[in-house]
């Protein structure tokens, strides 16, 4: 039983460290998006945001109105990867709804032919004033380039949670308006590799990983919490009760209790 136990209490430490582990990593990314990112809303830095959501990313925006005080900004950005040789490329847009007063709870941007229209709905990046057009399955930031294509849209809508114009603008976005997978492939083809900063002469990036290293005391303060409360506690558990009850021999205390027995007993 004292093996199991010990082994328990292994497994127990260990699952806790785990969970120490991804409670401070979560705790990091909260607060690196809470600065940075409110830095990013408040200097207009949408790289910020689209920069690192795709592989790749076009550093111009595809569409961009402002009405209203609102402003929304279309990015491309596209997945890319190797398959037998072979190239493939996924591009989307990435959508981005900003404004100069705090955004309400819900918008949504309608794209419309006269006869056909699709409605993209954004959701609030974390808790900042900015928001991202979500995709058809509402799951991530992203929509797929051919969705936008399907038809010839000439006009967009800014819409407020009871989906009332809040303005409306001329759009036009047509195939060769997209040209990362036309350059990706075209450099592909001539090196056998993916670009990283080859291609930044035509304004295409790849993506960048957000660095949170100046918040890493949040995790080395955690590690340290841990640390402590598991020393405290193995001692609790394995050590400290052998002063009050003993192991193979009794206590001084429970000496000194059996001996009031005894002499009661005479």
């Amino acid at each position: 039983m004292k093996i199991f136990g010990r082994v328990v209490y292994a497994l127990l430490a260990v699952f806790t460290f785990w969970f120490v582990i991804d409670y401070a990593r979560g705790s990091m990314t909260i607060q690196y998006f809470e600065n940075e990112g409110a830095q990013a809303v408040e200097l207009e830095d949408d790289i910020f945001f689209y920069g690192s959501a795709r592989d790749y990313n076009h550093r111009t925006a595809l569409y961009e109105s402002s009405d209203q005080g609102y402003t929304v900004s279309i990015y491309e950005i596209a997945d890319a990867s190797i398959k037998n040789d072979e190239i493939n490329v996924d591009s989307y847009i990435y959508i981005m709804l900003k404004r100069d007063d705090l955004l309400g709870s819900l918008y949504y941007l309608r794209f419309t032919d006269g006869t056909n229209q699709l409605d993209i709905e954004f959701m609030r990046f974390r808790t900042l004033n900015i928001m991202m057009g979500l995709n058809q399955e509402k799951i991530e930031f992203g929509i797929s380039k051919e969705v936008i294509l399907e038809n010839n849209y000439t006009q967009v809508l800014l819409l407020d949670q009871y989906k009332n114009t809040i303005y409306t603008d001329t759009f036009e976005l047509v195939a060769e308006d997209f040209t990362i997978e036309e350059r990706l492939v075209a450099f592909y083809n001539d090196n056998e590799f993916l670009p990283l900063t080859e291609l930044t002469d035509f304004n295409i990036y790849p993506a960048f990983t957000h660095e949170m290293d100046a918040y890493l005391s949040t995790l080395w303060i955690s590690l340290i919490v841990y640390l402590v409360i598991l020393i405290l506690s193995t001692y609790i558990v394995f050590f400290a009760k052998k002063k009050y009850l003993g192991k193979k021999k009794p206590s001084d205390i429970l000496i000194k209790e059996q001996s009031k027995y005894k002499k009661s007993d005479v």
